[in-house]
């Protein structure tokens, strides 16, 4: 799936720099661990499809199910950490072949990413009570916003 993403580096113009910083479009452990998730927390009893789209301003990772333990808010701060998993034996083969950590900290990992690249931060208000809908920007909304530090 990596190499079909369209992945560029592009300039941006941070404050206080006479240099423009050079960024990826995509962050490449953030663009692992929103498919890792999906994979870990999809209901597959639904059998349903994980779906990720390509548009040209961002990455949309769609998956049957919902937070399994609280919200992704709790997570930005990389402070909590779920006690269960809604797939506890296929998390643990995950975590055995070294594809996600039992951290939990994997969503506080892409707010900071997007944030030390001067991005918008990952979105997840599309989420529903039957679906994760995680949309990764991959692109400056505002000028403005990467001048900010």
């Amino acid at each position: 799936m990596l190499n079909r993403i369209r992945n560029y580096r592009f300039k941006i113009y941070p404050k206080n720099s006479l240099i423009p910083a050079e960024v990826w479009k995509y962050d490449t452990e953030s663009i692992l661990e929103g498919l890792h998730n999906s994979i870990a927390h999809q209901r597959y009893e639904s059998d349903a499809r994980i779906i990720v789209t390509e548009d040209k301003d961002k990455l949309t990772f769609l998956n049957d199910g919902y937070f399994f333990e609280g919200n992704y808010s709790q997570y930005i701060t990389g402070e909590k950490t779920p006690r269960h998993y809604r797939n506890p034996a296929l998390v643990k083969a995950m975590v055995n072949i070294k594809m996600i950590d039992t951290q939990g900290y994997g969503i506080h990992k892409m707010f900071v990413s997007q944030k030390e690249r001067y991005l918008p931060m990952p979105d997840y208000d599309k989420s529903t009570a039957t679906e994760v809908v995680l949309t990764l920007p991959g692109t400056v909304i505002d000028e403005n916003y990467s001048l900010l530090h």
